[in-house]
């Protein structure tokens, strides 16, 4: 009765958490995706891939300094 008003997956995902921190892990990924419920539960968003692609000799430049700055940057 405690729980009826929330939806299961929003308990299940709890419980997985609580887990995850009773077991010390730093991270709980969610995977790809927008869904609300991945906003409700965290606190940090992390791109997992880039792509960049030029069609033209200027756009091929401008990709090559944006990865020549990433690379840099790390």
């Amino acid at each position: 009765n405690n729980y009826k008003n929330y939806p299961i997956g929003k308990i299940f995902i709890s419980y997985l958490i609580e887990w995850c921190y009773k077991n010390n892990l730093k991270k709980f990924d969610f995977c790809l995706g927008d869904e609300n419920y991945k906003k409700f539960f965290s606190n940090k968003k992390q791109i997992i891939s880039k792509y960049f692609f030029g069609k033209s000799l200027k756009g091929k430049i401008i990709i090559f300094l944006i990865n020549f700055y990433l690379k840099l940057k790390n």
